[in-house]
């Protein structure tokens, strides 16, 4: 099911596919620059620090 989501996001530019010849075969993926800038601008940023939950 991880395999198959990950294929899916690869036509729309958002992760790169590497397939490593060998034994055994190996898969590597890894996210784009518009990947990376989409979540940028989804995830706000903590800097580094958490900050606990008020209750």
């Amino acid at each position: 099911m991880l395999a198959r989501t990950l294929r899916d996001l690869e036509p729309g530019g958002l992760i790169t596919r590497t397939v490593h010849t060998g034994r055994p075969r190996t898969v590597q993926y890894a996210l784009t620059d518009l990947a990376r800038g989409a979540t940028a601008a989804r995830v706000p940023s903590s800097g580094g620090h958490s900050t606990p939950r008020s209750r």
